[in-house]
């Protein structure tokens, strides 16, 4: 390997194709700060065992990973660079997205409060859904 490729798609190309897929757009977030933050934790664990990064990557991969991650932590920190997360919901056949909550508030009320949240499909929760498609809570 001899580079690493950031490959960025607009939020509104997603959002289109989404839209032609039969989805709604719910929400729209952004992860900036969380994304540097997860940055400089991935950093922090490549320095504290660089040797080993080394050992299995070679110095001049391990090198570039470390280049990446302190330049693209960087990069959120000073606003020059984002990451969204778009919540897609699934239209019913009478146009309904069924299952979510109607704001953010909510689904946050939900997660402390340790309740089951919906998981995409209408009607169904983390505890009802077949155990391949349930996911943990948090």
């Amino acid at each position: 390997m001899t580079h690493v490729l950031i490959v960025g798609l607009s939020t509104r190309a997603i959002a289109e194709s989404a839209i032609r897929a039969g989805f709604e757009v719910r929400d729209l977030e952004s992860l900036r700060e969380h994304y540097e933050a997860t940055l400089v934790q991935w950093l922090s664990r490549l320095e504290a065992r660089f040797g080993e990064a080394v050992a299995i990557a070679g110095e001049r991969r391990a090198r570039m990973y470390r280049l990446y991650l302190a330049g693209a932590a960087a990069g959120f920190r000073m606003g020059r660079t984002s990451v969204y997360q778009l919540l897609l919901a699934k239209r019913t056949a009478r146009g309904r997205a069924d299952g979510l909550p109607r704001c953010r508030a909510e689904w946050y009320d939900g997660i402390a409060s340790g309740e089951v949240r919906p998981i995409g499909r209408a009607g169904e929760t983390a505890a009802s859904a077949p155990p391949d498609r349930r996911r943990p809570h948090g």
